[in-house]
């Protein structure tokens, strides 16, 4: 079977990832200032690493079928979901600042809620799929779809790592209206998760001074 590509889908990517190299740079500058390291290490990382990294990740994940992705997802989240948790466990998980975000083993460390991302919006997209014709139903198809978000956003929010649950939920919200849902059960949970991220965030002032930096950057 001939395969195509979707060049509009390329071009996006190709655009995030130009923009996203540009903007993580130009963070690092004052860093970098501080710290006396030195920006060609910095840009050939991200370059090495990322850009080619992940467009070699990109052309072997393109070769895999889908089906195969369907047929695996829920393992694949699932395994991401506890090699996520290893992040508390004694020895293994690096906590600095107080969060808990990063997996050490041995000289390599890395972050399990980069491959969690990978895997919720792989089980997401494959739960929608066999879920289509009950995703207008607020019983069948919102409740037990905002109840994954909800259970991979305590896992993510306890860490605590707020940006991620946000860029997640956000990008599941849009999967399900494009699947069909609707949207006043968006609104409905929106209007939830709004009061318990306002409970959550009268707790941890790290999450009020996000959101106050934001409105007031001189803040």
């Amino acid at each position: 079977m001939r395969k195509s590509v979707d060049r509009t889908l390329l071009g996006i990517v190709m655009l995030l990832v130009v923009g996203g190299f540009f903007i993580f740079s130009s963070a690092s500058l004052g860093l970098l200032a501080r710290e006396g390291a030195r920006f060609s290490s910095v840009a050939f990382n991200q370059i090495f690493f990322g850009i080619i990294g992940g467009s070699i990740a990109l052309f072997v994940a393109s070769g895999i079928h889908y089906r195969f992705w369907r047929k695996y997802a829920f393992y694949f989240f699932l395994a991401s979901m506890l090699l996520t948790l290893l992040v508390f466990a004694p020895k293994i998980g690096l906590a600095l600042n107080g969060a808990h975000r990063w997996v050490r083993i041995g000289f390599f460390s890395f972050q399990p809620a980069e491959l969690l991302k990978i895997g919720y919006i792989i089980y997401l997209a494959t739960w929608l799929s066999g879920m289509k014709q009950h995703v207008a139903s607020f019983t069948k198809g919102a409740l037990p779809f905002f109840g994954i978000i909800a259970l991979t956003g305590c896992l993510v929010l306890i860490q605590p790592d707020t940006d991620t649950f946000v860029m997640m939920a956000l990008a599941g919200v849009i999967m399900f209206l494009t699947a069909g849902g609707r949207w006043r059960d968006v609104l409905i949970f929106a209007a939830v998760g709004l009061a318990l991220l306002a409970i959550f965030a009268y707790f941890h002032p790290y999450v009020m001074n996000r959101f106050t930096s934001f409105v007031d950057p001189s803040r």
